[in-house]
């Protein structure tokens, strides 16, 4: 049944699996390896220049390349893959594979750490907010209402520009952003316009100055992360290699010359002050640093010694126990020679008759080893198969997770149909059966939240057809009715599992809602729910309002025959909308208790009035308090946005 839906879904999705680039496993077999590297052009960190890639993080990756012939014996070939945009490489980084990095300046973010894997920072990562020649100097965060009216900030998406922009965002509403492909038209976009900002590199923003173009460097709002780094796709297995170029002894000074000789020895300097200097105490870091790796290294050598200590009296000991074992066995034949000697005369007869006994006694002992050898045999074979087996199950899984991550809203399209919205999703394990589901056609916005029968992997597989399904009737079908959506839905269901015994056991919850913008102040929502609600508060009030679905699944036998229903509701801008599946509010702590759904109700109306990422914060606190000292006991999955 199962192998029968996953080959369904290939054929109507059309996957196909790339090839990956030789895995660190492979190049240590056959001592030779192809990487590739993507990247976009970013003076002076990469950049091409008479069909040569040169820059900083260029001659990191040549770089490692001599280090793991050097170290490994392996040749490594790289190929350098420009995109067209920063968003792009990531999004290759996100279900990269095997033997694919990433050069482009990437900062290492705690949200970033959840998608890909990042090598060891190799220089401090100070980003500064730029402005357009005519804007003033802030010289108070008060003064960024009035100041900063009608600016425009440039972003390049999916950097960590845009994310520190939020902070400025909160005091101006209005905010307008205009998109770039590469960090390099930043500066050129704040130079050559008026009322325009942006966020840098430190380093970027004094070789502008060096240029001569015109920007000013505001005070407030810098911000200190943990680094740049290289990026590799989460299966990757050469962080190991990676890892040991970084942390090699040579790597410090090497990486030093480069940035001065990309940046020149003032901005070295000035980068690596300022990243020291985050208050009073730090003064003195590079100092710290270097004691430290001193530290480190006497301790790692003490250890050594110690475990090297340890190795030799564990040695000692069982070579005096197996001594003393010997002189042992030795005496005791002895003794038993003696009295043997003492007794050969008179009982010859009764030694010859035991003699016989204990031949009797080792023959049988040999084919019971002979037989316990045989079941070790056939033990360990059985073992190399179910090794074997359960590696190919675990392959699958991963595929499968990579296959259900591409069908999910990347978060630029739900950005562009939402716009404020936060997406709290915990898959109990590696593949889930939640899902959420999002397409805009013609003035309207169709929005789903499905909760499949189970979890894992029989739950991952009833999303992949409840995915088919929606795109089938709302994309090709063109449908527009939620409660038609969902009539049609059920059938659908019904349709695929025809003929199963267990179809019954099989079938989705879903909150299902269409949006449509009256006017610009208006948004009218239709809502229809399988034993799913709707929860939202109205703008300028503190009530959560809830609209439950009907009270029956998609899919599963029904007694007699049913119609999902249509709620329509009104809503003013600014209004909160959240649809979620049952494992917040069924989620258990220790003492087996579910967090329950009217607890659940008043968290949301506690957290109303606060920011959406800040709502998603709490929200994930509370769950974390809640089960501290359990396990995930389903998948879990609420999204929440602002009409």
């Amino acid at each position: 049944m199962v192998k029968w839906i996953l080959c369904i879904a290939l054929l109507i999705c059309g996957v196909d699996i790339a090839q990956a680039q030789t895995s660190w496993q492979e190049a240590k077999i056959t001592q030779k390896a192809e990487i590739k590297i993507y990247h976009i052009n970013i003076t002076p960190f990469i950049y091409k220049e008479d069909n040569q890639v040169k820059g900083l993080e260029a001659d990191i990756i040549r770089g490692f390349v001599k280090f793991v012939k050097k170290k490994y014996n392996i040749e490594v070939i790289p190929v350098f893959q420009e995109q067209e945009s920063f968003g792009k490489v990531y999004q290759l980084m996100k279900g990269g594979y095997p033997g694919e990095f990433a050069a482009s300046t990437f900062s290492v973010t705690e949200e970033r750490k959840e998608e890909v894997v990042f090598s060891p920072v190799y220089m401090p990562d100070i980003e500064v907010l730029i402005s357009s020649a005519n804007l003033p100097i802030l010289q108070d965060s008060n003064e960024v209402a009035t100041s900063f009216k009608g600016v425009t900030a440039a972003i390049v998406p999916r950097s960590t520009g845009t994310a520190n922009l939020q902070r400025i965002a909160t005091y101006l509403p209005s905010l307008r952003y205009k998109k770039v492909k590469h960090f390099d038209d930043l500066t050129t976009a704040v130079a050559t316009h008026t009322n325009h900002i942006a966020y840098i590199q430190l380093a970027e923003y004094l070789m502008t100055l060096k240029k001569g173009l015109k920007i000013k460097r505001q005070n407030l709002f810098q911000v200190n992360k943990a680094g740049r780094a290289i990026v590799l796709p989460k299966k990757s297995g050469w962080k190991e290699p990676i890892d040991a170029f970084f942390n090699s002894a040579e790597f410090k000074p090497w990486i030093n010359e480069l940035i001065k000789k990309y940046f020149g020895h003032d901005v070295k300097e000035l980068i690596w002050k300022l990243s020291s200097s985050h208050n009073q105490n730090q003064q003195n870091l590079l100092l710290f640093t270097k004691e430290k790796e001193i530290s480190e290294l006497e301790i790692a050598k003490k250890q050594l010694e110690i475990e090297r200590q340890t190795l030799l009296r564990n040695v000692s000991i069982a070579t005096v126990l197996a001594i003393l074992l010997i002189a042992f066995f030795i005496f005791n034949r002895y003794q038993l020679q003696q009295k043997t000697n003492r007794l050969l005369q008179k009982k010859n007869e009764e030694i010859l008759h035991q003699k016989q006994e204990l031949i009797g006694k080792n023959e049988e002992l040999q084919l019971q080893q002979e037989e316990i050898l045989s079941q070790q045999n056939f033990i360990e074979s059985k073992n190399t198969e179910l090794e074997r087996k359960n590696k190919e199950v675990s392959d699958s899984i991963q595929a499968a997770q990579v296959i259900q991550k591409a069908i999910l809203p990347f978060r630029e399209r739900m950005a562009k149909h939402l716009k404020n919205f936060f997406v709290l999703y915990r898959p109990k394990d590696i593949v889930s059966g939640d899902f959420y589901w999002l397409h805009q056609r013609d003035n309207k916005v169709f929005l789903a939240v499905v909760d499949c029968t189970g979890h894992g992997v029989p739950g991952a597989f009833m999303s992949m057809i409840g995915y088919m399904i929606l795109d089938k009737l709302v994309i090709v079908d063109r449908l527009n009715d939620p409660a038609e959506i969902l009539n049609r839905c059920h059938a659908s269901v019904m349709n695929v599992l025809e003929g199963n015994d267990n179809s019954g056991d099989y079938g989705m919850d879903v909150a299902f809602l269409m949006m449509k913008r009256i006017n610009e102040q208006q948004t009218k929502a239709t809502f229809s729910g399988a034993k799913r609600p709707l929860l939202y508060v109205p703008a300028g009030t503190k009530s959560i309002q809830e609209i439950s679905g009907n009270r029956r699944s998609i899919g599963g036998v029904h007694k007699y025959k049913f119609h999902f229903s249509n709620h329509e509701v009104t809503l003013e801008n600014g209004s909160l909308i959240y649809l979620s599946t049952d494992g917040f509010s069924d989620q258990n702590n220790t003492e087996r208790k579910k967090y329950g759904k009217q607890r659940f109700k008043e968290m949301l109306k506690s957290i109303a009035n606060q920011p959406l990422t800040k709502q998603k914060e709490g929200l994930e606190q509370a769950l974390d308090d809640h089960m501290f000292g359990t396990v995930q006991r389903d998948d879990i999955l609420l999204i929440g946005f602002r009409v």
